[in-house]
């Protein structure tokens, strides 16, 4: 699991899992609980790719998952997704290479789901938040140089993304391994993103950047 647990309003905890390497690709999955966190049932599957049936290396990996409720049942999954890749220095990358965020929507609580859909969002792992002024916020690491920290809104509760108006964080990390984020907001409207930054020894320390769309 990455994000938090969500809680509805009828008190069941959804939590986003994932599983599934190295045998075959990940899954990003769902399990709920009604007797607050005792126990865990009714798991469904939110993103797969068939063609990682036998290796990871085959397909998407679909993980670390994260989740926002706009009430009666109506939620959005924003998911990890890796493909392998070369670095810049020409290294393949098999396993855990970084690609475009996917996102997914549920109309009945997370029982089910539609088809992944592309964000085109470059980023692991995403993290959403609904501001005060009803937008939504995506916050994600950045492992391409150069290497940080992003956000990226909504106006239309995550169908499209303004890409183009994309809020660079920070954009001075030494070294790609960084990020997963964290986004709060205060009730005056002031923003805080909490992450994780390493340095060129591979020492990683927590950081946070406070700040406004103003």
């Amino acid at each position: 699991s990455r994000d938090p647990i969500l809680e509805l309003p009828d008190e069941s905890l959804l939590m986003p899992i994932y599983y599934g390497s190295p045998k075959r690709s990940e899954i990003a999955s769902l399990i709920r609980s009604y007797d607050k966190g005792i126990t865990w049932q009714n798991s469904s599957i939110i993103m797969c790719d068939s063609r990682g049936l036998n290796s990871q290396q085959q397909g998407k990996n679909f993980s670390e998952t994260s989740l926002l409720h706009f009430g009666d049942g109506y939620l959005l999954a924003m998911v990890r997704t890796d493909e392998t890749f070369y670095t810049d220095g020409g290294e393949f990358v098999p396993v855990g290479g970084i690609g475009e965020l996917s996102s997914a929507i549920s109309m009945d609580a997370g029982l089910s789901w539609t088809y992944p859909r592309k964000t085109g969002i470059y980023g692991t792992p995403g993290s959403l938040l609904r501001l005060n002024d009803g937008r939504i916020l995506a916050s994600y690491g950045y492992r391409k140089k150069p290497f940080g920290v992003r956000c990226c809104l909504s106006e239309d509760n995550g169908k499209t993304w303004l890409i183009d108006k994309e809020i660079i964080i920070r954009d001075d990390a030494p070294v790609w391994d960084c990020g997963y984020p964290y986004t709060i907001q205060f009730q005056n409207d002031e923003l805080l993103t909490v992450y994780y930054i390493s340095d060129t020894n591979g020492i990683r320390h927590i950081a946070s950047t406070r700040w406004s769309l103003k």
